[in-house]
């Protein structure tokens, strides 16, 4: 599975993953936060998902995995891992939730 980044960090940010990084993934209660950093270790991205719904409590973990991010002309993809995916799987009606990002020198 993967997920749609949002326009605004494609608009803002997308160029950053268009680049060599590593991505790392923290996971707990209402939130996932993937951290991308360059290859340098010198510049670090997060995309910090808050979900409505809580996550189930023994899913409290992170890892670093990876890297397969795919880039389109228009949008940017990241992987979900398997433990994290039923937060994003829609079964009925709408998913929502809140998504904060920014870069750490």
């Amino acid at each position: 599975m993967f997920l749609a980044l949002s326009d605004r960090m494609v608009k803002r940010e997308g160029e950053f993953l268009r680049w060599p990084h590593t991505t790392k993934l923290i996971w707990g209660a209402h939130r996932i936060i993937y951290i991308f950093a360059d290859a340098t270790g010198e510049l670090s991205l997060y995309y910090d998902i808050e979900l409505k719904a809580p996550l189930d409590t023994d899913q409290t973990g992170g890892s670093m995995f990876p890297t397969t991010t795919l880039v389109t002309k228009k949008r940017v993809y990241i992987p979900v891992p398997k433990s994290v995916e039923p937060a994003f799987m829609i079964t009925d009606g709408d998913k929502e939730f809140y998504v904060r990002f920014d870069t750490i020198p």
